[in-house]
């Protein structure tokens, strides 16, 4: 597994100038552009069917759901101070699906 961590959108989109990962995981509070703004940067960077975006925020699911703006941004959703193991099985899970 190949990790990179990236602080805000900026960051992000120059992870990804080199490299295509399988799995995003986007906290929606960053400084700067948000997580929905970011999600869609990368989906319109990175054209590809076989990205994986998940929400991993300490805001509830259905807040996520209804500040999406109709945009299909994410394909998961995490809260943080869940088990550590629940998003590797929703990471595992996304990578499988696209895979």
């Amino acid at each position: 597994m190949e990790a990179r961590a990236a602080n805000g959108c900026n960051e992000a989109l120059n992870c990804v100038k080199d490299w295509v990962p399988d799995v995003v995981v986007l906290d929606i509070m960053m400084p700067g552009r948000d997580g929905y703004e970011t999600a869609s940067a990368l989906r319109s960077y990175l054209p590809t069917p076989s990205l994986g975006i998940v929400a991993f925020t300490s805001l509830d699911e259905q807040h996520v759901r209804e500040t999406g703006r109709g945009r299909h941004n994410f394909d998961g959703y995490c809260q943080k101070g869940t088990a550590p193991n629940v998003l590797l099985a929703l990471m595992r899970n996304l990578w499988r699906d696209r895979n």
